[in-house]
């Protein structure tokens, strides 16, 4: 490996990016990478992990000052949601869909902003009602901080691929007749 591509490595990986977006930038396998990493950059290593922990920290009291759990719980629920963050991501990649929001950029709400219902942040059961989702508000746009919330399973299934109007006519269906 010739040293401009270290220094790419080096300078992605304290950018954050993560060892499969090194690899899309580079073509060096994720393993070739971090060894690289912790052979030559030390100290480059130990800030990611403490800023891991700063960032995770800092999740973890998020959902702790907005949901009534301990801190116990909050970190398994801010593990749990970073990993299904990540798949989502990985889900957009292979469909196509820029994804261009970050985990940080997310809120993390204990009510479905668009049912009311409780969020049920441990449920394993991903058909679960009250299972949380990452959303796009307008599917003909990508996953932008502006353009990506956390709803109900619920909420997204009946979402899922009508629009506002269709909704509106179905809601007016579902009513009834007016008298």
């Amino acid at each position: 490996m010739d040293i401009n591509t270290e220094k790419q490595i080096a300078k992605l990986y304290a950018s954050g990016a993560t060892y499969f977006r090194i690899w899309e930038e580079t073509g060096v396998s994720a393993s070739t990478a971090s060894a690289m990493i912790k052979r030559k950059y030390p100290a480059l290593t130990k800030l990611k992990a403490m800023a891991k922990k700063q960032a995770f920290d800092a999740g973890v009291q998020k959902i702790t000052s907005k949901h009534d759990v301990d801190s116990v719980d909050a970190s398994c629920m801010y593990s749990e949601m970073k990993q299904r963050f990540e798949n989502k991501r990985q889900a957009a990649k292979v469909r196509g869909i820029p994804f261009t929001v970050q985990f940080e950029d997310l809120s993390f709400p204990p009510i479905c902003p668009v049912l009311g219902i409780k969020l049920d942040y441990f449920s394993l059961n991903c058909r679960d009602d009250a299972y949380p989702t990452f959303d796009r508000k307008d599917n003909n746009l990508p996953y932008t901080p502006e353009n990506t919330v956390v709803i109900s399973w619920r909420a997204n299934r009946i979402k899922n691929n009508g629009t506002a109007e269709e909704h509106a006519l179905i809601a007016k269906y579902m009513r009834g007749p007016q008298d």
